[in-house]
């Protein structure tokens, strides 16, 4: 069992790991298969340099031709000749893919793009955490992480938490 991406619109399958690859802990070096073409475009479809993260376009013989009856929704998806799939990567300087997560995922606050993705890495740095579940508070434009800790941490919270409290005077 390789890695692999793909979507419907593409026939399934759209870039694999290579037999024999090892696994990056980016989830990167994906290949393009035979007959389809990979690259990562900013918000107008124009190419993005290796190493800048934005839309995968996806191009090839196995790629839909437009939506049954949804004429609008065709020309969205292939405008340019290339299908927007909506999902986010990154190209390495050897035309390895990784994806990152979907643009409608992606969250602006304080005038920065933030990537639930992003926040995941930061929260999963820490020792004690075990899960990570991002929800997004649309109207709030935040993200509300629940984060499961190990029970070592969930123990060092209870001691803590029961710990005896400086009286005020």
């Amino acid at each position: 069992v390789l890695p692999t991406y793909g979507l419907s619109e593409a026939a399934s399958q759209v870039a694999t790991l290579p037999p024999g690859a090892p696994l990056r802990s980016d989830g990167g070096g994906l290949r393009p298969l035979f007959g389809v073409e990979v690259r990562i475009g900013d918000a107008l479809g124009a190419e993005l340099p290796d190493g800048s993260p934005g839309e995968i376009l996806v191009r090839g013989a196995t790629v839909t031709s437009g939506y049954w009856r949804n004429p609008e929704a065709s020309k969205r998806a292939l405008a340019g000749g290339w299908l927007h799939t909506g999902d986010l990567g990154v190209r390495d300087c050897d035309g390895g893919l990784a994806v990152v997560g979907r643009a409608d995922d992606m969250l602006v606050t304080g005038g920065e793009n933030v990537h639930p993705a992003e926040v995941e890495s930061v929260l999963a740095e820490h020792p004690p955490t075990h899960a990570i579940l991002l929800c997004r508070d649309c109207e709030e434009q935040m993200l509300c992480p629940d984060v499961v800790v190990t029970e070592a941490a969930r123990f060092a919270a209870r001691e803590i938490q029961h710990a005896p409290r400086p009286r005020r005077q």
